[in-house]
């Protein structure tokens, strides 16, 4: 069947809703419906005999000006009683002065007339050409769909091209849309994705012309629809081939998250790597941010959050993910907008202690980057950073900063520090203390960072100070000794001892 709407002009010039979406009953005495901006009356109210002689007689011009004051579906019963040669000449003219018009007549029109007068019509209709095979394909969408679409269709109109250069045609629905494209066909989109698709602006938002149809899945327990979409820039070959459509977005509906659309960088690093059955359903739309730090040097990306991680994408490192548990302690410390910044590398496991324990670690911008040796020597950036978040049985905790460089130094979770086993906390407005497995790291201006091992830590008393000076040895022995502000700490054959100046 071809999908038919009376169609009422609107005066020359007057503004068209390019989507609209209301329906309702006519209130004129007619029995049916009035759709979208009110331009379109489906009714079956008697209707005066038409003048079905009326091309041929009258001069074109007036012809077209007699059309336009009808329904498309009078308008049709007309030009199918003219002869092709007057029809052909009453189009093209109708096409000139009124291309909505034209659209929405020629979509009502039997293909193969409408067919035979765009092709006499020659390139001056050229524009039509696509018309009767997308009013086809949409009239097919309407037979499967149109129960769940809601309500009679408005008629056929045409989109202005899509971001990525695609031109088609839609028709309106009470809850939803069809779409049609020469390189995606004929697709519907439902509510609720077609509420957050034509709130982006449809197929002229980011989004561009549907490729699939909306379906319906599972993951375990929950359930799920999604919808893929052009969007400017296809993913790779290989994404593609896994989801079996060339796009470069998908949106995604979950009856707990809601609906979201992941696209670009971070829409191909989710569908490459299982989606949802890896992440989970996306949780909120995807944001730009940066530069990120406080003095505007850090970088300048996007990141979205989905049900177990968040992928951030910039174009220094591409798309990383940040996973639970880090991601908790992340959004905590204020996400990518917080101390943190962006991550620099995935997440690597780490060393396993001198205490035996396992855990991961993963980078991140941090306030400032580590000196480059740094950075070249540990495992884990793809890119200058400074922070660092590492995950074990003692919880999740950043290490940054100068504490963080020193521990760096010092071979991180195998060197005897092992893992840390807590947030650094403040001594004082400017010192800073962070534990660990085997010891502790002291900060502060004066002295910059100092390591101080846990047998130590055991016997220090809270008027000694911060140490001032690393570990060292005493003479060519094995005895050792440590200084603090106000006193020192000696390890001998015989013990530990404290000595307060």
């Amino acid at each position: 069947m071809i999908l038919t709407a009376a169609y009422t002009p609107q005066p020359a010039g007057a503004l068209v809703d390019p989507e609209p979406r209301h329906i309702e009953t006519s209130v004129h005495g007619s029995s049916g419906v009035q759709a979208g901006n009110n331009n379109i009356q489906i009714n079956n109210e008697s209707r005066k005999t038409l003048d079905l002689g009326l091309i041929g007689r009258a001069a074109p011009w007036k012809v077209v000006r007699e059309l336009r004051q009808l329904d498309v579906d009078d308008a049709d019963q007309i030009m199918k009683a003219a002869p092709e040669k007057d029809a052909d000449e009453v189009l093209r003219l109708l096409y000139s002065v009124d291309e909505e018009y034209a659209v929405a007549l020629v979509a009502v029109m039997h293909p193969a007339r409408a067919r035979a007068l765009i092709s006499r019509g020659g390139p001056d209709l050229q524009g039509l050409a696509d018309v009767p095979a997308a009013a086809e394909a949409m009239s097919r969408v309407h037979d499967k769909w149109g129960e769940v679409l809601g309500a009679k269709p408005d008629f056929l109109r045409r989109t202005q091209l899509s971001p990525q250069g695609t031109d088609g045609f839609y028709i309106m629905y009470r809850d939803g849309a069809v779409f049609w494209s020469a390189r995606g066909g004929a697709h519907p989109t439902t509510d609720p994705i077609a509420d957050l698709y034509l709130e982006s602006g449809g197929s002229e938002g980011p989004l561009g012309f549907p490729l699939t149809p909306p379906t319906d899945f599972e993951v375990g327990a929950e359930a799920g629809t999604r919808q893929h979409f052009e969007f400017l820039g296809n993913y790779s070959a290989e994404t593609c081939s896994r989801l079996g459509v060339v796009c470069g977005a998908t949106v995604y509906r979950s009856e707990k998250h809601g609906t979201f659309a992941t696209w670009g960088g971070i829409g191909e690093h989710y569908e490459s790597h299982r989606s949802v059955e890896r992440f989970g359903f996306p949780t909120g739309p995807e944001q730009e941010a940066g530069p990120t730090r406080k003095n505007g040097t850090g970088d300048h990306g996007w990141i979205q959050p989905f049900e177990r991680g968040s992928i951030a994408f910039t174009e220094s490192v591409g798309a990383i993910e940040i996973m639970s548990p880090v991601r908790e302690l992340y959004d905590v410390l204020g996400g990518v907008n917080g101390r943190l910044g962006f991550p620099r590398g995935k997440s690597h496991a780490a060393g396993r202690s001198p205490q035996g324990t396992d855990g991961r670690f993963q980078r991140f911008e941090g306030a400032w980057d580590y000196p480059d040796d740094l950075v070249a020597a540990c495992i884990g950036f793809d890119h200058p950073g400074g922070a660092t978040v590492y995950t074990s049985t003692h919880g999740t905790h950043t290490v940054d900063a100068g504490i963080g460089i020193l521990y760096e130094r010092l071979g991180g979770t195998a060197s005897w520090l092992g893992f840390p086993t807590d947030a650094p906390r403040k001594a004082d407005a400017r010192r800073r203390i962070q534990p660990f497995e085997g010891g502790a790291i002291y900060w502060s201006p004066e002295h910059d960072s100092i390591a101080v091992r846990e047998d130590v830590l055991a016997i220090l008393g809270p008027d000694i100070g911060f140490p001032t000076h690393p570990e060292q040895t005493i003479g060519d022995g094995p005895d050792t000794v440590q200084f603090f502000e106000a006193g020192l700490v000696t390890r001998r054959s015989a013990g530990i001892a404290r000595w307060h100046q």
